[in-house]
C-alpha cells in the first residue's frame, strides 16, 4: 500500500488493483519491448527506479510523458523514484528516461470505473464524469 499512497494524487478514486510485471536490472535508456500487461482504458503503468546517482529527471512510457510521483534517497548511493502514466493501449512499451538507473521495476495499476480517468498527469482528475481531461 505504500506504493499506492505515493501515487494517490495522480490516480482517480475507486477500487485499485496493482500487479507486478517485471524487474529490469542494469536498465539503460531506452528499454524497448517492455511488458506492460493487458491493455485497459483504466491502466496506469508504474515504474520504480533505483539509481546510485541523484535521480531521473524525465521519463516516458510508451510515448506518454510520465509523472514523477515520489522520490527519496537512502544515504549517498541509493536514490529511488516512482513514475506513472496512463497507458491504455498495447502490451509492450518503450521506456525512456533522462538520468542513470541501476534497475527499473514495472507495475500496472487498474482502477475500477473509467469515468474519472486522468490523462494529463496533473493530479486533478477529469473535468466531469465520462469525459477524460
Amino acid at each position: 500500500m505504500a506504493l499506492l499512497a505515493a501515487i494517490a494524487p495522480a490516480i482517480p478514486r475507486g477500487a485499485a488493483t496493482i500487479t507486478y510485471v517485471a524487474t529490469l536490472a542494469g536498465a539503460a535508456s531506452p528499454r524497448n519491448t517492455v511488458s506492460i500487461g493487458t491493455a485497459a482504458a483504466d491502466r496506469y503503468v508504474l515504474v520504480t527506479a533505483v539509481s546510485s546517482s541523484p535521480g531521473l529527471s524525465a521519463m516516458t512510457i510508451g510515448g506518454v510523458a510520465a509523472r514523477l510521483n515520489a522520490s527519496a534517497n537512502s544515504g549517498t548511493s541509493c536514490f529511488n523514484s516512482i513514475w506513472s502514466a496512463l497507458v491504455p493501449t498495447g502490451t509492450t512499451a518503450t521506456i525512456t528516461y533522462t538520468g542513470a538507473a541501476a534497475s527499473l521495476t514495472i507495475f500496472t495499476l487498474t482502477v475500477a470505473g473509467g469515468d474519472n480517468i486522468e490523462t494529463d498527469n496533473d493530479g486533478v482528475g477529469s473535468a466531469s464524469a465520462g469525459s477524460a481531461r
